[in-house]
Parts: C-alpha cells; structure tokens; sequence
C-alpha cells in the first residue's frame, strides 16, 4: 500500500484514509467456467476453497 501511495504521490492524509478502505475491502474472484467444461469448473472450486 505504501508504494501505491508513493506512486500517486498521495499527501499523508489522503494515503492513511487509502489504507483505511484496503483494510475494509474483501475482494471476490469470479471465475466463468460455463463454456470451459467440467474439468475447468472441478479446478475452479478447487481455487476457491484454498484460496483466504
């Protein structure tokens, strides 16, 4: 987070609020394996119970 802030050149302030919503954020990948097949859809599952 501190070298993205870097890279924009963000003020202190508007860094630390930058942080703040990181912290809150809780991003989901969505994986569409609809045309991919059962193997892909198996592998997919697979991903998302491993991965936090």
């Amino acid at each position: 987070m501190d070298q993205i802030c870097a890279l924009f050149g963000l003020i202190w302030e508007d860094a630390e609020a930058l942080k703040a919503l990181a912290q809150l954020s809780n991003p989901r990948i969505v994986i569409d394996t609809g045309d991919l097949g059962q193997d892909a859809m198996i592998a997919a599952n697979l991903f998302a119970q491993l991965l936090p």
